[in-house]
């Protein structure tokens, strides 16, 4: 839809001019957001971020495409679908602390969020197991009637896992509702794209499992969105840049904008993590509480043994197995 520099070159989906610059602000939040994550993560105050710079266009565009009642398996660098969906960034940076503002209590590595309250799953930092889950859930969506579809994402380095294979091959016997959402920033890691697949692409795997695969400039986001409607893979060059270009051409955004939304969101990214550094961890209990309906009486010692550890208090005898 747009060639690299932000003209032009087809025919545009039907999107609201409000909804055009919506995309943009997002994207523009995905990036300072990471700036500002990593910085936080070089001075010691996070532990772990994996950024999505340059990938803004695939995940956004993917993610207005889905509807609020469809499940999403993300991977690494899929927070900004969360966000699209209602997460507000201070649960995100309570998220990497893993402190008590943390949806999942500090449970989940930093950079691993999900919350059910936007439909998202948590995932694994082990290669590729979200997309059995999202087969499994796209299963159950499909048997229960609901309407609802799953999406899983993955990178190109997660096709070279088996778990990939076997969640395409019984999403393709089944014919089930699942969007395998690919991003490929040719790198798995340290490893090559040419070393992960002979294929010609990474699209055309689909077709053995008996699938459309469609490949599109996940840096488009126009395209992404015209394709993510049915199935979208791909990712390369800077899409805020393109994008801008084309607003700017048409009217719907010029610098102010963005001047004024990089204040507006470095002021918001600064007051959450202001309010998210000043909460305390999550308390010793939960790590025991939610995690069986009735405690046994083995898990009721063990967690008084460890609470009253943590507040410096003798407990008689070992701890309790």
């Amino acid at each position: 839809m747009l060639d690299p520099a932000g003209a032009s070159v087809g025919e545009a989906p039907e999107i609201p001019r409000d909804d055009l610059r919506r995309l943009f602000r997002h994207m523009l939040k995905m990036r300072v957001l990471d700036q500002r994550m990593l910085s936080l993560q070089r001075q010691g105050r996070i532990g772990f971020y994996g950024t999505a710079t340059g990938q803004e266009a695939s995940v956004t565009g993917g993610a207005c495409a889905w509807r609020d009642t469809d499940w999403v398996f993300p991977a690494l660098r899929e927070m900004g679908v969360a966000l699209w969906r209602g997460t507000t960034i201070q649960e995100i940076v309570c998220q990497l602390i893993g402190n008590s503002g943390d949806v999942l209590i500090g449970r989940q590595m930093p950079c691993h969020f999900s919350d059910r309250r936007v439909r998202t799953v948590a995932w694994s930092s082990v290669i590729g197991t979200q997309l059995p889950h999202a087969m499994g859930a796209a299963w159950a969506s499909k048997l229960l009637g609901d309407g609802a579809i799953c999406i899983g994402y993955l990178g190109d380095g997660a096709t070279s896992a088996g778990d990939f294979h076997a969640a395409a091959n019984f999403a393709g016997v089944f014919k089930l509702p699942l969007v395998f959402f690919c991003q490929n920033n040719q790198w798995a890691i340290s490893v090559p794209l040419s070393r992960q697949t002979a294929s010609a692409s990474i699209a055309i795997k689909a077709s053995a499992y008996g699938f459309p695969g469609v490949r599109v400039d996940g840096n488009d986001i126009l395209a992404v969105i015209a394709a993510a409607r049915a199935a979208a893979e791909r990712a390369r060059r800077d899409p805020l840049a393109r994008f801008r270009t084309w607003l700017g051409a048409a009217g719907m955004l010029d610098a102010a904008d963005e001047e004024r939304w990089t204040r507006e969101l470095n002021d918001e990214i600064s007051a959450a993590i202001t309010a998210a550094e000043a909460l305390p961890p999550p308390p010793i209990e939960s790590m025991f509480t939610d995690v069986y309906k009735d405690m046994p009486r083995a898990l009721e010692e063990q967690m008084r043994y460890a609470v009253a550890m943590g507040e410096g208090q003798k407990f008689e005898g070992t701890f309790p197995l």
